[in-house]
């Protein structure tokens, strides 16, 4: 198998997972077909070597390779996006949450009874539920109010209490994530993409 093959069916897997993770971050869709074109890109670029059982080897192994190694990358960006919801949900919440005490202070002053909810306090009120509706409204629309300056103050002495998550957690959500995406479809098609790097890159077909 010449050089010339591999690095063609190198530049073909590369391009084609690169193909693969720009989809799926821009539509959060995936693409079954493009499994079988980059096995079809692969293959022929491997099949410019030489061919031969080792060039078709070669191929499916870049193929499978660089179906993975998109899969992985697309997931990892998703499971990345949910993160950042969930700290931005949690985050506007609690600047929201210090705005709210106040209300509720303002509505005591003024001789107005307000409950706070059983299982909290205002020292722990933090989220939406801890707080009666109307104040929960009041305290929403005065964050919506403020300047970007008074919001990004607020934020920032809201991630004082916000925990990150550990390194051992983040791994665990990224490997769920992956393995809930992964399915029976995905293994015919990867096995189908691989079978065609093989048949085109050894000579079997063309």
């Amino acid at each position: 198998m010449k050089i010339l093959g591999v690095l063609l069916g190198l530049a073909c897997g590369v391009a084609g997972s690169a193909v693969v993770i720009g989809l799926f971050r821009k539509t959060s869709k995936e693409f079954a077909w493009l499994a079988w074109a980059i096995g079809f890109a692969v293959g022929c670029g491997a099949r410019i070597g030489g061919g031969g059982w080792p060039a078709g080897l070669y191929a499916a192994s870049v193929t499978v390779g660089a179906l993975g190694v998109a899969k992985i990358v697309a997931i990892r960006g998703f499971a990345d996006q949910f993160l950042a919801g969930i700290y931005a949900e949690v985050l506007r919440d609690k600047s929201t949450s210090f705005i709210a005490r106040d209300v509720m202070a303002e509505h005591r002053e003024r001789g107005e009874h307000l409950d706070w909810t059983k299982d909290a306090t205002p020292v722990e009120s933090v989220a939406k539920e801890h707080f009666p509706a109307e104040v929960w409204s009041q305290a929403e629309a005065r964050f919506k109010a403020l300047p970007e300056e008074g919001r990004a103050e607020l934020e920032r002495e809201g991630w004082r209490g916000v925990g990150k998550l550990s390194p051992k957690m983040t791994r665990i959500i990224y490997t769920i994530a992956l393995m809930s995406n992964f399915n029976w479809i995905d293994a015919v098609f990867y096995s189908v993409a691989s079978i065609v790097a093989y048949a085109l890159g050894s000579g079997l077909v063309f």
